[in-house]
């Protein structure tokens, strides 16, 4: 019986894991629709970089930085926001008020996008 209840906590467990990530995706698409495609396509650069894969050049604390404060970033003297700053022309990446919840759920959607 215990055997069984073990079992059951962990499917259940995962389950709610996969849901939890689904609900992200879910939410990061509208976000980053509503945020990012005026700047960013996911394939191909447009005001600003391509972002299909930015989670294997940059980590979270970075994205969320970038996202929230990009020119506090780059007065840091971030060597990586510098050089995507000046290859964009300087424009300017305006900051949005994001939770870290949110920015985390915009990369994850970006993270599972399918390619066209």
């Amino acid at each position: 019986m215990k055997l069984i209840v073990l079992l059951a906590s962990i499917l259940s467990f995962g389950f709610h894991e996969f849901q939890s990530n689904e609900e992200s995706i879910s939410n990061g698409s509208v976000l980053y629709y509503q945020n990012c495609t005026p700047c960013h396509s996911l394939d191909e650069n447009i005001i600003g970089p391509a972002l299909r894969d930015i989670h294997l050049k940059r980590d979270s604390a970075w994205l969320f930085r970038w996202t929230t404060r990009s020119q506090k970033l780059i007065e840091s003297g971030d060597t990586a926001a510098v050089a995507i700053f000046n290859k964009h022309n300087r424009i300017v990446q305006p900051d949005f008020k994001l939770s870290a919840t949110q920015v985390d759920d915009i990369y994850k959607y970006i993270k599972a996008a399918r390619r066209k």
